[in-house]
């Protein structure tokens, strides 16, 4: 394992990132999509989409990124369920590690457009490993 692959829940998220990515799959490069005609980075919105997609595709888009932020959002909230002081060292840095991932998921910036299937993977996984520590201590 390289120092790039995280391994989250036992798996190598990397490498299941390139199997689950719809961009990686499809072979498209980040500059099919954010360059612009001068040649500039620029971060585009689901219009661009449209450019290789037909009109269905924004709605599939908008129903990905409204579930990426349910998602999210019920990771938040189990994280925030969990009663620190109950938890042993070791169970703290599980959640400190559930925490990062989760931040870095949102800080992809595409709302889950990027990477759909995975990002609703990982996300119900995270917050299953979160509802076990939450359980695990709630005897």
């Amino acid at each position: 394992m390289t120092a790039n692959h995280q391994p989250v829940g036992g798996r190598d998220y990397p490498r299941t990132l390139q199997e689950f990515d719809e961009f990686f799959s499809s072979e498209a490069a980040c500059t099919d999509c954010h360059l612009d005609d001068a040649g500039k980075v620029y971060r585009s919105d689901r219009t661009k989409c449209l450019d290789c997609h037909d009109e269905g595709y924004e709605e599939i888009s908008a129903e990905w990124q409204a579930s990426f932020k349910e998602n999210i959002q019920e990771l938040r909230t189990a994280i925030q369920g969990v009663n620190r002081r109950g938890l042993s060292p070791e169970e703290r840095k599980q959640l400190a590690r559930i925490e990062r991932i989760g931040q870095s998921l949102r800080m992809d910036g595409s709302s889950g457009i990027h990477n759909a299937m995975f990002f609703d993977e990982i996300l119900a996984e995270l917050t299953d490993q979160v509802e076990a520590l939450s359980g695990s201590r709630s005897n």
